[in-house]
């Protein structure tokens, strides 16, 4: 009973014949075969060489394994002795075979996995081995494949950690981002305000129209912002997964990973250079809502109020458009307190311009102003000239 705990029916088989070992010797690389089945591989090779690890051996007379020997004739004892009680042999036979996993065994030959194909990445038993299939592919142990792979996922999630620290900053910073963005918006808000109040008639359908404009740019950012922020959080989900997965795939059994690990070269790693997060126009334009801001819209309101192509307009809400037959070079302003009404006439021929009625009765102080009419500057001087005053005074006045 010592022996069945220590080692299993099939590893008292062959690996050449799969049966029980007749005058079994031991190789330098440890295996064991029947004398007449190494024999028989090495009959008429130049090299000699292990037919499971493919090691090779400088022994031409490999010596006995005489504690392997022992086993298989105490087995072959015991066999002998359970013909008696076939049933419990029975029954102990299929309890050994179930301890082993499917898994672990070849699913064509039935027999365990001994080696791994390098090319064809598979896990590969005695037989497979020498399958045309695998003719000249690069064949190692089992177990030292497995060591060496498991080295090498192990090697290559050092990267994958550090990429995932680096999405997981970037992401720190898209959140900043998002926030300074917040931030500028209402920064901005209030300069484009603050500019706004001396400007406050006209100004007013202006400055909605600035601060739509804002709104707009901040929305837009902030909707890029989002997208990055649930890219960046889909790519963190899905590369913490897949490092759960092979860190995970690193503690289950050699063959259970070897399986697993034709699937890491189909995967599709992140790398944190696909995801560029501060990029130049990721903020707020800041300089073009409030740069030259007065200026800008005071030279666009001008555009309404000077000639520009013939073009005039009296300032009155909204302003009124102006019709006249020519360019006028002088401008006469009359002025009819009794009726409170301000007119403008084209002295030539006292052509009608435009009359302002319905004054207020406070008192009236005149503003001149020739605004801008060529890019900034003022091509003919404003002059003031003065005419004769003449005054009625009605009958009733005089009493």
């Amino acid at each position: 009973m010592t022996y069945q705990a220590l080692i299993s029916e099939e590893d008292l088989h062959c690996p050449v014949c799969f049966e029980l070992f007749t005058n079994p010797v031991v190789l330098e690389c440890s295996h064991s075969f029947c004398r007449t089945c190494i024999d028989n591989c090495w009959n008429g090779q130049f090299t000699r060489i292990c037919p499971v690890c493919r090691a090779s051996c400088l022994s031409e007379r490999p010596p006995a394994n005489l504690a392997l020997r022992n086993i298989v004739e105490n087995f072959r004892v015991r066999q002998q002795s359970n013909v008696e009680e076939p049933e419990q042999s029975s029954q102990e036979s299929q309890e050994r075979e179930s301890t082993q996993s499917p898994e672990e065994r070849c699913a064509t030959h039935g027999k365990r996995f001994f080696f791994f194909c390098e090319d064809d990445q598979e896990t590969l038993c005695t037989v497979c081995q020498y399958s045309k299939r695998h003719k000249d592919h690069q064949l190692i142990p089992l177990e030292e494949a497995a060591k060496e792979l498991k080295e090498m996922v192990r090697l290559s999630l050092w990267p994958l950690k550090e990429d995932l620290m680096t999405f997981q900053t970037q992401k720190d910073e898209c959140l900043k981002t998002t926030q300074h963005i917040k931030e500028q918006t209402r920064l901005t808000r209030d300069l484009i305000k603050k500019d706004f109040e001396q400007l406050r008639h006209f100004l007013r359908l202006e400055e909605a129209a600035r601060i739509s404009m804002l709104e707009d740019e901040a929305e837009m950012k902030n909707e890029i912002m989002q997208e990055k922020l649930e890219d960046l959080s889909n790519k963190i989900v899905s590369l913490s997964n897949t490092i759960q997965n092979r860190e995970t795939d690193l503690e289950r059994e050699d063959i259970q990973f070897l399986q697993a690990y034709k699937s890491y070269t189909d995967s599709v790693i992140y790398s944190p250079q696909d995801s560029n997060v501060l990029a130049p126009d990721s903020l707020i334009d800041v300089s073009k809502h409030v740069g030259n801001l007065k200026f800008k819209v005071w030279e666009k309101m001008l555009g309404q109020v000077q000639y520009k192509g013939g073009q005039y307009c009296a300032s009155t809400k909204p302003w009124t458009k102006l019709y006249v037959k020519r360019k006028p070079h002088r401008i006469r302003v009359c002025l009819n307190n009794n009726n409170k009404e301000l007119s403008f006439y084209d002295p030539f021929d006292m052509t009608h311009i435009y009359t302002f009625s319905h004054l207020p009765t406070k008192k009236l102080i005149p503003f001149f102003s020739p605004c801008v009419s060529d890019q900034g500057s003022n091509t003919e001087p404003l002059r003031i000239v003065p005419v004769k005053v003449a005054v009625t005074i009605t009958p009733e006045l005089a009493d």
